[in-house]
């Protein structure tokens, strides 16, 4: 099985967004202890032990050929899987979509340009074979 590790990019995110050098793996950011206030959505930190929780599932699939990464930095399918395959996907994808609207909001940029930043690098990342989609939407297999 090929190892991907395009999620590692979660802990970059706030580094890249900066102009900073990438963090270690075991670095933190101040954002790690941001927590949406009154909306009951979970925080950082929360958020990428969740996403890490799934990732050796979604790669899985990638290496399969049944998820590729989009151009939004989310995970598409593109093939069968069985249901509680797609479960995981989609929530992988509901909770980088809530990651994406943390970072956002902390450096005031706009979610799109972190989504897509951050899609850059997923793919960038992934390993041989994994379908990824470049700007203008066209699927692809590196």
């Amino acid at each position: 099985m090929i190892k991907h590790r395009p999620l590692l990019l979660i802990l970059l995110i706030p580094a890249i967004l900066s102009g900073s050098a990438a963090l270690a793996d075991n670095e933190t950011t101040d954002l790690d202890d941001t927590v949406m206030q009154g909306s009951g959505a979970p925080d950082l930190s929360t958020l990428k032990n969740q996403l890490m929780e799934r990732e050796d599932q979604i790669n899985e699939l990638m290496d399969q050929g049944l998820v590729g990464i989009t151009n939004e930095g989310l995970y598409s399918i593109r093939g069968d899987i069985s249901p509680m395959q797609s479960k995981h996907v989609q929530e992988q994808n509901d909770d980088l979509k809530a990651y994406y609207d943390i970072v956002a909001k902390e450096k005031g940029e706009d979610v799109e340009k972190v989504q897509k930043s951050s899609a850059a690098q997923m793919i960038k990342d992934a390993g041989p074979q994994v379908w990824v989609q470049d700007e203008e939407g066209d699927w692809f297999q590196k």
